[in-house]
């Protein structure tokens, strides 16, 4: 497992950034890089921008 910044490839949105693995759709689910995005984009764009927001503060004071 590689590590970028305060990044784990596990903890990467998708998880094959460097084509080591399937690129695929198919890959793609198989690793996961699609789960709970139905429910995440359920949320709406005011509840996604505002979690997004508390998160970035969060990183500012790591």
């Amino acid at each position: 497992m590689t590590k970028f910044g305060l990044l784990h490839d596990d903890d990467h949105i998708f998880t094959d950034l460097y084509w080591h693995r399937d690129w695929r759709l198919k890959g793609a689910l198989k690793r996961g890089d699609w789960y709970n995005n139905k429910e995440i984009l359920l949320k709406g764009s005011v509840s996604i921008v505002s979690e997004f927001k508390i998160f970035v503060g969060e990183l500012a004071f790591m």
